[in-house]
């Protein structure tokens, strides 16, 4: 523009004129990260669920893709305020160029974003890395990608609402035998993030698959805009029974919450071998009921108060297969009401899971949700609406609920 006027002006007004122009257009500045977390977030995490099988880019079992815009709606109308994103790593963040994301994937977690967000709903979004993608804990080069590529797709994501966004670091990182390896890394990590992402609120986690004993070890980092985050699943015996993959516990069938002495027995003598109700036992003789749930809670609301910093509890859940269903539907509520009681957020695993809601599409279309579980959580057992697959109704018509007891 400068070339049309330029001719008619003399050296020193052109000179002059110049400077004026860079004087009233001055650099653009990033904003300052916030000092701490707004109330409003912190709100907004009150009541989350976990969503793990939305994507049709996802490996199995997390494959996913037919949630409709109605499905999403369900989760809004049954109470809940969040939702946190599971992202399969390894479709997403490429080592070799960590700092290129793939493009399809990407575009999978923006559509989805898209369709979370006009539901009026919060979104944690979170990479779930496999047993292979964990070399971060151990490869000092791949640590060093992983960090690139959070630097790339936090840049990505900051230009989403900071009030309705999170950007949680990974999910439960484990660090076996070399816990005192985590805070480092995390440390540059959240750095990476603040970086590309000044406004966010950032989600950081300990060791120990986010136990709670891996919290307690956590150092609070400087940045005051970040939430620490824990999961649930104590104990291992009653939430993981019947799931094969979980080790022993997935041999058991049948055991009792609370450890009430007469259902004890009762599970004991019902189990496959003598190795199964040893286990039992060993479960019922520590006392399994409401008051040692909220003294095991209060470990991490503890740890939150002296380092004044909020704390989240990101997962918990039982797993439908064997548990008595009453039993897992009291569980589950006995863990609410203590997070509840202590001051903390929660977010239950999962949405589409058989550790929470057990949300999945019917015979006939519809979607049908756990309803002891919604009860069981608080939510809004008597306003749930579902929705059915494109068919003879139109797509993302609403009807009432199917009730799974």
């Amino acid at each position: 523009m400068i070339a049309r006027w330029q001719m008619a002006l003399p050296p020193g007004l052109l000179a002059a004129a110049v400077a004026c122009l860079a004087c009233s257009h001055p650099a653009v500045t990033a904003p300052e990260p916030l000092a701490g977390v707004p109330p409003e977030r912190l709100a907004r995490l009150a009541r989350s669920t976990n969503l793990t099988r939305w994507s049709p880019l996802a490996p199995e079992p997390w494959r996913g893709g037919d949630l409709s815009d109605a499905d999403l709606g369900l989760i809004r109308s049954l109470g809940f305020t969040a939702v946190r994103l599971f992202v399969p790593l390894g479709p997403l963040f490429r080592p070799a160029a960590p700092d290129s994301l793939s493009p399809a994937m990407l575009a999978s977690v923006d559509g989805m974003l898209d369709r979370l967000l006009a539901q009026g709903l919060g979104v944690i979004v979170v990479p779930h890395p496999s047993a292979a993608e964990r070399r971060f804990e151990t490869d000092s080069a791949y640590a060093e990608a992983f960090v690139r590529f959070w630097t790339a797709l936090a840049r990505h994501l900051s230009r989403r609402d900071p009030e309705r966004v999170f950007l949680e670091v990974v999910n439960e990182p484990v660090f076996t035998g070399r816990a005192s390896n985590w805070p480092p890394i995390q440390q540059r990590l959240l750095a990476a993030m603040r970086r590309e992402a000044p406004r966010h609120t950032l989600i950081a986690a300990g060791t120990g698959w986010s136990s709670i004993s891996g919290l307690l070890r956590l150092p609070p980092v400087a940045d005051r805009n970040v939430v620490y985050t824990f999961h649930f699943y104590e104990p291992f015996e009653f939430t993981h029974q019947g799931e094969r993959w979980a080790g022993p516990p997935g041999a058991l069938r049948g055991v009792p919450y609370p450890a009430d002495s007469a259902a004890c027995a009762r599970s004991a003598k019902a189990q496959r071998d003598s190795a199964a109700a040893h286990a039992v036992r060993r479960y019922c003789a520590q006392a399994w009921d409401p008051s040692l749930i909220i003294r095991k809670v209060a470990r991490a609301a503890a740890w939150g108060r002296q380092h004044a910093v909020p704390v989240f509890l990101g997962e918990f859940g039982a797993s439908r297969t064997a548990a008595p269903p009453a039993d897992r539907a009291a569980w589950i509520r006995d863990v609410r009401v203590a997070a509840e009681r202590l001051g903390v957020r929660w977010g239950v695993w999962g949405f589409d899971d058989g550790f929470g809601l057990d949300a999945r599409r019917g015979p006939d279309g519809v979607m049908v949700v756990d309803m002891s579980v919604v009860r069981a959580l608080g939510l809004r057992a008597d306003s749930t609406w579902v929705s059915r697959l494109p068919g003879p109704r139109p797509h993302g018509h609403a009807t009432p609920a199917t009730a799974q007891e």
